[in-house]
């Protein structure tokens, strides 16, 4: 084997990572300031009712797009290897439809769900949940332009406008107002409307870049639809999307009914934090999605093990040092939310337990729903909700925001090692870091 030839063979995986790295490090770093101002300006209280909207929108968009999402991201880049155009133009087509037609829906129902329990709300949440309500549709669409982007490898035309341009426009709009009226409390609504205001541009931006890609590709190709499999996979997919979301948030739906906004906005700042560990993960899973639905696609087993094996290695060693910066400055993260408390560092430190343990079976969950293993992921996700919801009522009974982070921390790890299994056994793919290190040891690609 020629030196260095599986870098080589690779290489483009390595460059798209870089700037999906570069962007997503700006990203995180905004998003965190954005959410670190919200915090410092809104109080405790108002900032956890803030992040409970955003946590019910964000449970809600993912049900609204019905799975379209994944469905975009597991049909796009198998249609483009067979230079499928029309096919394209016909998905990009059925999801728009269904995602309009679906988030619309949800967010009335949701409205008017809201208004019907006014009264038994808190006051300053009422009007931050309807106004949250406007989120869905445009937050759910953004996603649809988002995975058709990435199918093309467009990484940082992409993530750029929800990552970058909607956290800074926020921090923006927040600081400006700060600064020239300095008495002015803020609460949960207006940081919900200034969010929306933020996610119009982000959305506007969003849809400029794909008319860029895509307009030139498909205007004047036919439009070839393939609705039944389109919905036979979407079915699953949607299940997936939506329950993911719900582990993802359940933690803080439930313990907004257990315990008081104060606490709620002190575990909301520890989720945050603990955000970061993520960072390595969501930057190569931006590219790594589709190129195991092409690779597979394209039967070429060898380049999908190679690069399963690649991206384990580098989201574990980059990992360890992002670990290692959040543990170790915990204290300046949770200044930053204007947050003193033990409690909160504990809850940090269950969670990131839980982060670290699971990025060891790597990308297992997208190597069975790029696949066409889906059917198996949910199986997985009903497990691991299951074991959630019947360990966390009780934890966070007996220990409240401790007992709701030792709950998420436990499903975490359930699903990764389950999914790692699952997807060796089926696709022969093993996604774990301990594999990767035994494999490229055993090829020295280094060394020849």
């Amino acid at each position: 084997m020629p030196k260095f030839d599986i870098i080589k063979r690779e290489s483009f995986l390595f460059r798209n990572i870089f700037w999906s790295f570069v962007i997503n490090a700006g990203g995180a770093v905004l998003v965190f300031l954005m959410q670190a101002l919200l915090s410092s300006k809104l109080g405790t209280r108002e900032y956890g009712y803030f992040s409970l909207v955003i946590s019910w929108c964000s449970i809600l968009v993912f049900f609204s797009g019905l799975g379209m999402d994944s469905t975009l991201l597991r049909f796009i880049p198998a249609y483009l290897v067979e230079g499928r155009w029309d096919a394209v133009k016909g998905v990009l087509k059925f999801g728009e439809n269904v995602v309009l037609i679906s988030s619309f829906g949800v967010a009335l129902t949701f409205s008017g769900v809201v208004f019907l329990m006014r009264n038994q709300l808190p006051e300053s949440l009422f009007p931050a949940l309807l106004l949250g309500s406007l989120l869905i549709p445009l937050w759910a669409l953004s996603m649809q332009g988002q995975v058709a982007l990435r199918a093309l490898q467009k990484v940082v035309f992409a993530r750029s406008p929800e990552i970058v341009i909607r956290p800074l426009l926020v921090l923006v709009v927040v600081g400006t107002l700060a600064l020239t009226e300095k008495n002015r409390s803020f609460s949960a609504a207006d940081a919900v409307f200034i969010y929306f205001l933020a996610t119009v541009v982000s959305f506007s931006l969003l849809i400029s870049f794909f008319q860029i890609f895509y307009r030139e590709k498909i205007k004047n190709s036919n439009t070839t639809s393939f609705q039944k499999i389109w919905i036979k996979t979407s079915l699953p997919m949607s299940l997936i999307s939506g329950m993911v979301v719900v582990l993802n948030e359940i933690d803080k739906v439930m313990l907004g009914y257990f315990v008081s906004g104060e606490e709620l906005g002190l575990y909301s700042a520890a989720f945050r934090i603990n955000m970061f560990v993520l960072f390595a993960v969501q930057t190569t899973d931006i590219i790594t999605a589709p190129l195991i639905a092409k690779k597979y696609a394209a039967k070429d087993f060898f380049g999908l093990q190679n690069m399963v094996s690649i991206t384990s290695l580098l989201v574990g060693v980059t990992s360890v040092f992002i670990v290692m910066v959040v543990v170790g400055f915990s204290s300046l993260f949770f200044s930053l939310f204007g947050v003193d408390e033990p409690e909160a560092q504990q809850v940090l430190i269950t969670l990131v337990i839980g982060q670290f343990i699971v990025l060891f079976w790597g990308p297992s969950t997208f190597i069975l729903i790029m696949t066409d293993f889906q059917f198996e992921y949910v199986k997985i996700l009903c497990i691991t909700f299951v074991c959630n919801v019947v360990i966390n009522i009780p934890t966070i009974v007996l220990w409240g925001i401790k007992g709701a982070a030792f709950s998420t921390a436990f499903a975490i790890v359930l699903r990764g090692v389950l999914s790692w299994q699952r997807s060796r056994r089926i696709t022969e793919i093993d996604s774990s870091i301990f594999f990767a290190v035994k494999y490229f040891w055993k090829r020295s690609f280094l060394l020849k």
